[in-house]
């Protein structure tokens, strides 16, 4: 209910056949005129209707949010390939991240298990998914990145598939 709430009122107020636009518009008015530190509302379109540029204080509406250290990740995937194409699978709809997005077979690791362990997962993880059977190498390199509150190590392991595959992929499964 509470989601379909949200919906209503986000479509009422923006009622255009492209909302994304209208997303963009707002994100880059944010950036450069309706700044956290330095608000600069005798520019901005929207003063007439924001409560921020009423009271006169603007930068007391956007204050920094406290912010948790972020949490450390290793990550192994698997890039596994057939001829010039990748294995891909779908995060679920309900993923807590990366929620309906495609990326390389990988799972969280536990830093003290075996290289060997290891490899024995990820190859489960890719059976299991698509019904392929892999034989991992590696890790060959590690890449490291940040996103949402995490600091990834990913440790990246090859695998190649037969070239000619016998078997349709799942459906959240691409090569």
């Amino acid at each position: 209910a509470g989601r379909r709430s949200v919906h209503q009122l986000a479509t009422a107020l923006v009622d255009c056949a492209t909302p994304g636009d209208v997303n963009e518009a707002l994100m880059d008015l944010g950036s450069r005129l309706c700044r956290a530190r330095s608000a600069d509302c005798g520019q901005c379109p929207l003063r007439g209707g924001c409560a921020a540029a009423a009271a006169g204080t603007p930068t007391a509406f956007a204050g920094p949010r406290a912010r948790k250290a972020p949490r450390d990740v290793l990550l192994d995937c698997v890039v596994a390939t057939s001829g010039r194409r990748v294995l891909l699978l779908r995060h679920p709809d309900d993923a807590p991240l990366l929620a309906g997005l495609w990326d390389l077979p990988s799972r969280e690791s536990d830093p003290k298990a075996s290289g060997s362990a290891v490899r024995r997962a990820l190859a489960s993880l890719v059976l299991a998914r698509t019904g392929l059977q892999v034989v991992l190498e590696g890790p060959v390199a590690t890449v490291r990145h940040a996103i949402v509150g995490r600091r990834i190590s990913a440790r990246v392991h090859v695998a190649s598939l037969p070239s000619r595959l016998g078997s349709r992929l799942a459906d959240d499964a691409l090569l």
